[in-house]
């Protein structure tokens, strides 16, 4: 997967002054002779995207759902029309504040860690924010799938459903660690029996579908980690360095060449690994063998909190706010 220097669109994810983006926009095609509305702005480098944002908040996710882009951060929700330059803030489910947000299917998905509302809620294109039911009313950290089912990290452990609609039975007890605290992160990477869970500042793992955990195999603080297929890429906290596994996450060593500065972010898509780092973010297209800057608009030595694929777009994190761009 590469970012376009010319116009492109292309996939979502596991879901942001130009013409129509004749891909998906999440929204049907209009008739002939009816009036289309205000065309979809064409972002082929990164743009920043910072009107309307709450200024200095960290972007918890975000998914593209109906033509609209959609944002979290620890105030809210936040959407951002494709055809517009400013966020707009949306209600958030009962006051709570999100701590993430994805796009499951044709359905958004915000774990809400704190307020009246925490738990799971769920909107799709023809229904506003809806919790969901079936999940425990606590507070939730964090959701992904795992090949058939879904796993769902509380305060109350860790939550397992065959489905968003079925009801999610508990896994792990809040006694059982990484679950005795908050949950920074739950990979399942596709292809991979492994999980992992950050915690803390430590990573841990199950081999047993989240029934049991252990510390590892990964000491010291890791700040951030993806996974998909064979591989793992893991980040250390103080420029500790960058740990890469090719064996489904059973062991890690470091990578072959250092991404050169501490790395906040790290996201593998398509057999491309982004790292956003202090000084910028950085690209590895041969499995985080080598490294090259990936600017495209992004001021020089700006530091990158974060990378998510939204749909059809990139969406990095910086001080200054979000920058968009669409990529193929």
């Amino acid at each position: 997967m590469t970012l376009r220097a010319p116009l492109a669109l292309a996939l979502f994810l596991t879901g942001c002054t130009g013409l129509v983006d004749p891909l998906d926009s999440g929204a049907p095609a209009d008739d002939a002779g009816v009036d289309a509305g205000p065309p979809i702005i064409v972002l082929p480098n990164f743009t920043l995207r910072s009107d309307g944002w709450p200024t200095g908040e960290p972007l918890l996710g975000a998914a593209l759902l109906d033509g609209v882009l959609y944002a979290a951060s620890p105030s809210g929700l936040h959407a951002l029309p494709l055809t517009q330059t400013t966020w707009q803030p949306v209600a958030t489910p009962d006051g709570g504040a999100p701590t993430s947000l994805q796009r499951l299917g044709t359905t958004l998905v915000a774990t809400v860690g704190s307020g009246t509302g925490k738990g799971v809620w769920t909107k799709t294109v023809d229904t506003d924010w809806l919790e969901l039911g079936t999940a425990p009313t606590a507070p939730a950290w964090a959701l992904t799938r795992r090949g058939t089912e879904y796993l769902l990290a509380t305060s109350k452990g860790l939550y397992a459903a065959s489905d968003l609609t079925a009801s999610f039975g508990r896994r792990t007890s809040a006694t059982t660690a990484p679950f005795t605290g908050s949950v920074e992160a739950l990979v399942a990477g596709v292809g991979q029996q492994r999980l992992f869970a950050l915690a803390d500042g430590g990573l841990f793992f199950s081999d047993t579908a989240g029934s049991t955990w252990a510390a590892g195999p990964v000491s010291g603080q890791v700040t951030t980690l993806t996974a998909s297929g064979a591989y793992a890429f893991a980040a250390l906290a103080a420029d500790g360095g960058e740990l890469r596994s090719d064996n489904y996450g059973a062991t890690f060593k470091p990578m072959p060449t250092p991404v050169g500065a501490p790395v906040a972010a790290l996201l593998f898509d398509q057999n491309r690994v982004w790292a956003g780092t202090n000084a910028g973010l950085v690209t590895s297209d041969d499995l985080g063998m080598t490294w090259a800057a990936d600017t495209h608009g992004l001021p020089a030595g700006l530091a990158v909190r974060q990378v998510v694929v939204a749909g059809s777009l990139l969406v990095v994190d910086t001080p200054n706010g979000p920058y968009v761009t669409q990529f193929q």
